[in-house]
Order: structure tokens, then sequence, then C-alpha cells
């Protein structure tokens, strides 16, 4: 994973599409995560990759405004950036641990009370370019 974020911040500019997602007076995501999410999953049935990333509104989003003529003083803030492109090299189901092994219940290394045989999508070689 730390290779593909390595990949992904120094290829950025190489994405052919970056949807910006701008939010205005609501700032727990709770408008904008779950449209950009249902985004992320219709370009993946297309076959197209994408990440969610909140560094560039972090340390770019007035800029990213600025260039997209976003209207100043309206309140939009810049959310969350999503880079999206054809994948380069390998694109598998990602190696998952069983739920119970990171789920807790009402503290930090609690018993959660679940328990699975393995992860919900274990890795298989039908994954493999898929």
């Amino acid at each position: 994973m730390v290779a593909s974020v390595e990949h992904a911040a120094e290829n950025f500019a190489s994405y052919p599409l970056v949807l910006c997602a701008f939010h205005r007076g609501e700032v727990s995501g709770a408008s904008i995560y779950p449209a950009v999410w249902g985004t992320m999953l219709a370009a993946r049935a297309e076959g197209i990759g994408s990440h969610l990333t909140t560094a560039l509104p972090i340390f770019a989003g007035d800029g990213v405004a600025d260039v997209l003529d976003v209207p100043p003083g309206e309140g939009w803030e810049l959310a969350a950036a999503v880079p999206m492109g054809y994948p380069v090299g390998q694109w598998r189901v990602a190696s998952r641990q069983p739920p119970h092994e990171v789920t807790h219940r009402n503290t930090w290394g609690a018993d959660s009370g679940l328990s699975t045989a393995s992860a919900f999508w274990p890795w298989t070689d039908k994954h493999q370019g898929s």
C-alpha cells in the first residue's frame, strides 16, 4: 500500500481526471462523502481506479479553488480530491484481516463479540487482473 501511495503522489499530474468535491457549511463530510464514494464505486465497475485523498484540500485547497474559479466568499471548501484513471500493474482485492481482529467493542482492544472464519473478501487467484 505504501508503494501505491508513493506512486500516486509522484504521478498526481498524470491522472486523466481528478474529481474535486466541495462542500459549503458542512464540515463533517456527511453530505459529500457518500456521493464521492458512490462515484468511486461506479468508476470501479467500469474498470477505472480511484482513491480519495484529503491531502490536496489540506495543503492546496485555496489554490485549487482559484484554479477552478470557485466563487470566493460563498463558503465553498474543497473536501476531497479523487484522482481517477486506468490502473497500472496489478489491480486486485486488497488482503483483509477477519473483522473480529480489527473490531473492538466499547474500548480499544476489547473483544467485539464478532467471529468469522476468514476475511469477508479473501484473496484468491480469480481476483488477479480484475
